[in-house]
């Protein structure tokens, strides 16, 4: 009997193979910004109509957009608090930049380090930590041993700490919710905890079938862009 595969490979395969795509990179660098605005989004999207790109990418993007959404979703909970999804590659022991409409597209660039040399274990910043043992952590990012690689690049953009949850599909742990703060002294209580994993509980169905979804995609149609306003526009945080 072969090797059962995670439920959001499709997700995860799409993630890597688009992440590193400059075009699909620039889109969301235009995007991720007009998920929080609620005022005239479509005039700002405008620019994205006479692009075309594959039915493939456009799904990968699309779901990109809802996974910002969750991640605004978690935000509204807890003042000064960056969401970011992370996916985990079980396989092959890697990781992918899911979504962080609150943060620039490049902070996520440390990824391809730690995947290129092989740095993904149970001591590997919050999150890789979280992923191994399976529980949710919480870290200065100053003092933790887990950012001792990364402790330089993540205080130049401003973060403080960290608090990294999973989430599970069908019992099996896909990758974490890292909550990233900008205040030294955040801390969380039970209660919020509590919340944000609740929330999060509903985020896994939804994952699930955007992944289900992605497994589905046609390789080579071509799709006008200008189907992302309305995907956009659907997906804005109110």
């Amino acid at each position: 009997m072969g090797k059962r595969k995670q439920d959001t490979e499709p997700l995860v395969t799409h993630l890597k193979t688009y992440n590193l795509q400059k075009d699909i990179k620039n889109l969301l660098k235009q995007i991720n910004p007009l998920l929080r605005q609620k005022n005239d989004v479509r005039i700002h999207l405008e620019a994205l109509r006479n692009n075309l790109i594959s039915e493939e990418a456009f799904l990968t993007i699309e779901a990109k957009m809802k996974l910002g959404h969750m991640a605004l979703g978690l935000e509204s909970l807890i003042d000064d608090v960056y969401v970011t999804i992370l996916f985990y590659d079980k396989e092959h022991n890697m990781v992918y930049h899911g979504a962080a409409p609150s943060i620039p597209v490049d902070f996520f660039d440390f990824f391809a380090t730690i995947n290129e040399n092989h740095l993904l274990n149970e001591n590997c910043a919050s999150c890789g930590h979280a992923l191994y043992t399976k529980e949710t952590v919480y870290t200065d990012i100053h003092t933790s041993p887990l950012w001792a690689n990364f402790k330089d690049y993540i205080l130049q953009w401003g973060f403080q700490t960290c608090l990294s949850i999973p989430f599970f599909i069908n019992g099996e742990v896909c990758g974490t919710f890292a909550n990233y703060s900008k205040t030294r002294s955040k801390t969380f209580t039970e209660e919020e905890v509590e919340a944000m994993k609740f929330l999060i509980k509903g985020y896994e169905t939804e994952i699930y079938h955007l992944s289900q979804k992605l497994a589905e995609a046609p390789k080579e149609k071509k799709i006008s862009t200008h189907r992302l306003l309305d995907i956009a526009l659907d997906n804005m945080y109110d």
